[in-house]
C-alpha cells in the first residue's frame, strides 16, 4: 500500500531502480475514503473551520492520472488499475466507536482542549454523531461508512 508517499516520484523511481527487469509492481492506493470526509466534518465543528490536510493523507494519490503519469514516466510497462470499494464498520459502544472514528485526529483534539481551545473533544463527538446521524450510518453493531475504495495497480518493469 503506498500510503502516503512523502516524495511520490521518489517512490516509483525507487520501486523501479529495485525491481528486478520483468519484475512485477503490486500496489493499492486510496481513490476516496468517506470515512475521512466523517473525520473532516469532525474537526470543522472542533475547530469551527475546515481543518488543514492531515499530517497522513491517505488521499494523497487519489489525483486523477496521478500515479498513471508517474507509473508511464518509471518506464512501467502493461500497466492494469482495478477498484475495490467496500464498508468500514466501527463496532462498539459509542464511547469506542468514537475513539475509533476520530483516532486519526484524537491527538489535535486533545491538543486544542488542553490549549485551551473549549472542549474541542465534546465538540468533536457532537459533530461526529450528528453527522452520523445525518447520514444514516448507524447500524445495531455501531457505524458503517460505506464509500472506500482502494486502486490496485499492476504493472511490470521491462526486461
Amino acid at each position: 500500500m503506498f500510503c502516503p508517499p512523502e516524495d511520490r516520484l521518489k517512490t516509483f523511481t525507487d520501486t523501479f531502480r529495485v525491481l528486478k527487469p520483468g519484475g512485477t509492481l503490486v500496489a493499492t492506493y486510496w481513490v476516496q475514503l468517506d470515512f475521512m470526509d466523517l473525520v473532516r466534518t469532525t474537526m470543522t465543528a472542533a475547530l469551527g473551520a475546515p481543518p488543514p490536510l492531515p499530517d497522513i493523507n491517505p488521499l494523497s494519490l487519489k489525483e486523477p492520472g496521478l500515479v498513471e503519469g508517474l507509473v508511464e514516466k518509471e518506464g512501467f510497462v502493461g500497466a492494469r488499475y482495478s477498484d475495490s470499494t467496500y464498508p468500514f464498520e466501527l463496532i462498539g459502544d459509542d464511547g469506542l466507536v468514537f475513539d475509533l472514528g476520530t483516532l486519526t485526529v484524537r491527538d489535535k483534539l486533545k491538543a486544542m482542549q488542553a490549549g485551551g481551545k473549549g472542549d474541542a473533544v465534546d465538540a468533536g463527538r457532537a459533530a461526529f454523531w450528528g453527522e452520523v446521524d445525518r447520514r444514516g450510518l448507524r447500524v445495531d453493531s455501531g457505524v458503517r461508512v460505506n464509500g472506500n475504495t482502494f486502486r490496485m495497480l499492476v504493472a511490470t518493469k521491462p526486461m
